[in-house]
């Protein structure tokens, strides 16, 4: 019962047009604060890894969360408002709708972000083929202490 809960609350969320709506608006506000930066601050061509960190730099991150749990909350107001929170709370309990609910709102809110993201990385890539991946120098430094961040210090170039 608790999966089953969380699967239709996964499916009516990911189904909802609130759900591409917020996926857009996302996308949308990511190109708008970082291609905006990049007109008026352009660095020796950045690439890709530019772009994803001024999305994180533009201090948008928060209201870019607000916009992903909005087809949760927006499911959860129309279970509240329809009745249809009655009917579920005696077969499940509150303590499994509730976690059930959470765990689909973390899981709608990053289908959101995911889905923002490459959208605008496809967009990026698109807009600026010729721009250059990254600065390697800025990269290692950046990733210095993750797991794996040795294999940038080989001196091997993938192409």
């Amino acid at each position: 019962e608790f999966l089953m809960s969380l699967l239709i609350n996964l499916k009516r969320s990911i189904l909802s047009p609130i759900f591409w709506g917020c996926v857009c608006l996302c996308t949308a506000m990511m190109i708008f604060f970082v291609n905006d930066a990049y007109m008026f601050t352009y660095y020796n061509a950045p690439g890709l890894y530019y772009f994803l960190e001024r999305v994180d730099k533009s201090g948008s991150i928060y209201l870019l969360m607000m916009i992903a749990v909005f087809p949760s909350v927006m499911l959860f107001y129309e279970d509240w408002t329809s009745g249809r929170f009655k009917f579920v709370i005696p077969r499940l309990g509150c303590g499994k709708y509730s976690f059930a609910v959470s765990i689909a709102t973390g899981l709608t809110a990053a289908v959101v972000m995911i889905l923002s993201y490459i959208i605008f990385s496809l967009f990026i890539l698109i807009k600026y083929p010729a721009v250059p991946d990254l600065d390697v120098n800025a990269l290692q430094a950046d990733s210095y202490g993750f797991p794996n961040s040795g294999l940038l210090y080989t001196g091997h170039v993938v192409g």
